[in-house]
């Protein structure tokens, strides 16, 4: 009879997800001030492109 140790092997590894934590209000007003700077300069590149006079029609 051939007998092998799985002793590395554990068999109660929990796979539920980890507990997630809040974020705080000095993170939360960092990500919504990046944002909104991101939306902004898509605004003002998307005026810059259409305003261009080499595209606008005869």
């Amino acid at each position: 009879m051939f007998i092998t140790s799985y002793s590395n092997f554990n068999m109660t590894t929990d796979i539920r997800p980890k507990q997630l934590q809040m974020i705080d209000d000095q993170a939360l007003g960092f990500i919504a001030n990046s944002i909104g700077i991101g939306l902004f300069m898509l605004v003002i590149a998307y005026h810059y492109v259409m305003a261009d006079p080499r595209y606008e029609g005869s």
